[in-house]
């Protein structure tokens, strides 16, 4: 099947060949597949992308297929994003969840539990959606304050938090 057509699977004998490719000449490849194979069958290119192989994705090709399987299956999206600590996967991932499902991604991050590694990402995920920018200005008026540091304060003191967006220019 075409990669352009939604639900369209890559074959094994496509992952062998890219399989037998020196790192560089992967990547190249990953970078040209990574899109359509990432919207079009998420759960197949985040899996290649979880092998020594597919290491070679490019961050913007499994942002793509994180946000693509996060439209159908957002609770297993965030479990893979959370294998990838050093990236922005759980915020981008969480704060399109957010925007389309609101009331289960935020019932999700309420019973996330507190030492989990994704909290305090999937909190910055709903503060960029959910805030704007502008907000957090700096200069003359600004409360010095940064996504990073609300997040922070959702995650670990929620009613101090609400206090903080109450006073936030917005």
């Amino acid at each position: 099947p075409n990669m352009n057509t939604p639900g369209a699977k890559v074959k094994p004998e496509a992952i062998a060949w890219l399989n037998q490719l020196d790192a560089g000449a992967r990547g190249k490849a990953m970078m040209t597949l990574g899109y359509s194979w990432g919207a079009n069958d998420p759960e197949g290119f985040l899996a290649y992308a979880q092998t020594p192989q597919g290491r070679d994705a490019s961050p913007d090709a499994l942002a793509n297929a994180m946000a693509a399987l996060s439209r159908s299956k957002p609770e297993a999206a965030m479990k893979i994003a959370g294998g990838y600590p050093d990236s922005n996967l759980v915020t981008d991932t969480f704060a399109g969840w957010v925007r389309s499902q609101p009331e289960a991604a935020m019932e999700w991050l309420r019973k996330l539990a507190p030492g989990d590694a994704r909290r305090e990402k999937a909190f910055l995920g709903a503060v960029s959606g959910a805030v704007p920018y502008s907000a957090f200005r700096i200069g003359p008026g600004s409360h010095g304050l940064t996504q990073q540091q609300l997040a922070a304060q959702l995650s670990s003191a929620p009613s101090a938090a609400l206090k903080t967006i109450n006073a936030l220019p917005i």
